[in-house]
């Protein structure tokens, strides 16, 4: 759910759907802290991958794609990257403090956008990207 809460932010939206939105960011927020908060505080925290991370991982295997049709056999290319103890995957780790953090942040903008909607656009503007009716963004 954290991992929604953040996805949503990154959603073009248009201004008069922020509301709807950053309640349902507020939703998943909160419903990742109450699962943190039943666990033991020590252990209260999880890893994401960063974008680093993530954009190195999504290479394609060059050695599956030349073996296509030759005939199977009962090992796999494991990249070496795997078995390498310097190499080191970039996760970003996010304990329950931080969530807690980001989910007040969130519903202050709720609240703000709430008691001053003459203000909206520049609240709202200030952590979603909004499409521009009629633009040819996907």
């Amino acid at each position: 759910m954290y991992q929604h809460a953040r996805r949503i932010s990154e959603a073009k939206i248009q201004p008069d759907e922020y509301l709807d939105v950053a309640r349902l960011q507020s939703q998943s927020y909160r419903a990742a802290i109450n699962a943190l908060s039943l666990v033991d505080p020590k252990n209260a925290w999880i890893t994401l991958p960063s974008s680093e991370a993530s954009t190195s991982n999504s290479q394609p295997d060059d050695f599956s794609a030349t073996r296509k049709n030759t005939r199977r056999i009962l090992c796999h290319h494991i990249p070496l990257d795997q078995f390498d103890p310097n190499h080191q995957k970039n996760v970003e780790i996010v304990d329950l403090t931080t969530m807690k953090h980001e989910y007040m942040l969130v519903t202050s903008r709720i609240r703000m956008a709430e008691r001053h909607p003459d203000q909206l656009q520049h609240i709202a503007s200030t952590f979603f990207h909004f499409s521009h009716v009629g633009s040819t963004d996907a």
